[in-house]
């Protein structure tokens, strides 16, 4: 569980470190006479789903190599499956219910981040916040736990996350009125 803890921190100071260097890259830019920006929230929404998809890779491709071994390696939740057959779930009809959630939650994450650090308040506890509940509910896949807990948990989360992050886009006028993809800085 300390683990969990460790990589989730380090995954938000990677996200905020980011935003840092987003920041900054476009302010050089626009001192170079560029004059074209775009939107914030296009850019969270990129650096959100480039977020998820390599979290995905990494996470789904460590279990396919604890099922290439010899025997059978049953799961701890579920006994009567072996990792193998947990695995090629995942990868197909899993991945489209627990990693799209995954994914959405990441690149909701980080447009509210965006937002949150752009605007300081207390929006900017919700990544690590969020992230946190979402990474130990992972942990109701263990032995003595369910198969399908964390991932009605975390479908909780998630709904939870869009309706945030769609009350904080309205209020700061993100998703209303906005008619180009690039911004023109005068």
């Amino acid at each position: 569980p300390f683990i969990i803890g460790v990589g989730v921190v380090m995954q938000e100071l990677m996200r905020y470190g980011f935003w840092q260097l987003y920041s900054r890259a476009y302010a050089k830019v626009a001192q170079m006479g560029d004059r074209t920006k775009p939107a914030d929230f296009l850019s969270a929404l990129a650096v959100g789903w480039g977020f998820a998809v390599s979290s995905s890779l990494i996470l789904y491709t460590s279990l396919m190599w604890a099922s290439a071994g010899q025997g059978d390696f049953p799961t701890p939740a579920c006994p009567q499956l072996s990792y193998f057959h947990v695995g090629a779930l995942m990868q197909s009809a899993m991945v489209t219910l627990m990693q799209s959630a995954m994914v959405a939650l990441h690149i909701m994450l980080n447009v509210i981040s965006f937002e949150a650090y752009k605007h300081p308040s207390w929006k900017i506890a919700v990544a690590p916040v969020v992230h946190l509940v979402v990474s130990y509910l992972s942990l109701l896949n263990q032995a003595g736990g369910t198969c399908i807990g964390a991932l009605a948990g975390t479908y909780a989360v998630v709904i939870l996350v869009a309706i945030l992050m769609v009350k904080i886009l309205l209020g700061q006028n993100v998703l209303v009125g906005r008619k180009p993809n690039v911004l023109v800085v005068n």
